[in-house]
């Protein structure tokens, strides 16, 4: 099976988190200030000479600190959400979705929790988890959180697996789909139409049977199989699963429902909602893929839409019929 995020990363949202770098850099500074104060005591003379010297020494450790940790980067607190395709920062106002591909450094830390001043006793730890992006590093909290332990090592897997080319073939060595291509599900879709127009795809998926006046092409047995098993199998250089999904849904393949829905949380955007539609189009009930919109803020408004009509077009018996 192919990498898939945990279920229950499959929308977890956090508030903002500490402003980290701030904190260190205001609590020496106040140290700075409170040094002033003390040689005060001890004469106008040294406040006047020492004070000065005293606080910026406390600032600039302040901020040598602060870079030592954070690097160019103090923390920038921000609400985030986390999806099986990337985070989306910031979701209740300005949603930016960031692909896995995209983020440069992500970490999570726990953090027990103090004792609050109220009837609650006892706050439980929090989840801190910042990540770099656009050589910005974002912060969010929530409760403790045990699936985002893992996260640190497993995003770097779900990067790998969105940078995977998609394959507009069944076969190792086929076509890729191009970022040049104007439309990804158009382009996959006629990929698709072209091979089941193909000799090559007739004599592969078909077997012909009947007499002179009237020929019936159905399915093979083996055919059919083998359209599963792509759907099943981890991927490879390439990724065969949507050319896999959209053949199946064409053919009436109804067996692939339940090995597509089980495949729906797959980290490439794109893969996912071709997936998902694939279902839907299979007669699946919406409720076992997920709805297509559930990757929208990763995936062009005109790539879902062409999905969505895909899915309501009338079906053509492709997979077996008189001819």
């Amino acid at each position: 099976m192919r990498q898939l995020v945990p279920a229950r990363l499959r929308y977890l949202e956090l508030e903002p988190g500490p402003r980290e770098g701030a904190d260190w850099i205001m609590g020496l500074q106040f140290g700075g200030i409170a040094g002033l104060l003390a040689l005060g005591e001890y004469g106008k003379l040294a406040a006047l000479l020492g004070g000065p010297a005293v606080a910026a020494v406390y600032i600039g450790v302040g901020a040598l600190v602060a870079r030592r940790r954070w690097g160019s980067m103090p923390p920038v607190p921000v609400a985030m959400a986390f999806t099986p395709w990337g985070v989306v920062l910031d979701p209740n106002r300005r949603p930016t979705a960031v692909h896995w591909l995209v983020i440069s450094d992500l970490d999570h830390e726990r953090i027990e929790g103090r004792k609050r001043n109220d009837y609650r006793g006892e706050r439980p730890a929090d989840s801190v988890v910042r990540i770099v992006h656009e050589q910005k590093r974002h912060v969010g909290k929530r409760d403790f959180e045990s699936e985002l332990e893992g996260l640190e090592v497993l995003w770097r897997k779900l990067a790998r697996e969105q940078a995977r080319p998609i394959a507009l073939g069944l076969e190792p060595g086929s076509p890729k789909l191009e970022r040049s291509h104007s439309s990804a599900f158009a382009t996959l879709h006629g990929a698709v139409r072209a091979y089941l127009a193909s000799e090559e795809g007739q004599s592969a998926l078909f077997d012909h049977r009947g007499g002179y006046r009237e020929r019936e092409r159905v399915l093979r047995p083996e055919a059919k199989e083998r359209l599963l098993e792509r759907l099943r199998e981890p991927p490879g250089e390439l990724e065969h699963a949507p050319f896999a999904a959209v053949l199946a849904a064409e053919l009436g393949v109804v067996e692939a429902i339940r090995v597509l829905a089980e495949q729906v949380l797959a980290p490439h955007p794109f893969v996912a909602a071709v997936l998902k539609a694939a279902a839907l189009r299979l007669g699946a009930p919406p409720m076992l893929p997920g709805t297509i919109d559930e990757v929208r803020p990763f995936v062009a408004d005109e790539e879902l839409d062409a999905l969505s009509a895909w899915v309501k077009a009338p079906k053509e018996a492709s997979a077996s019929g008189s001819r």
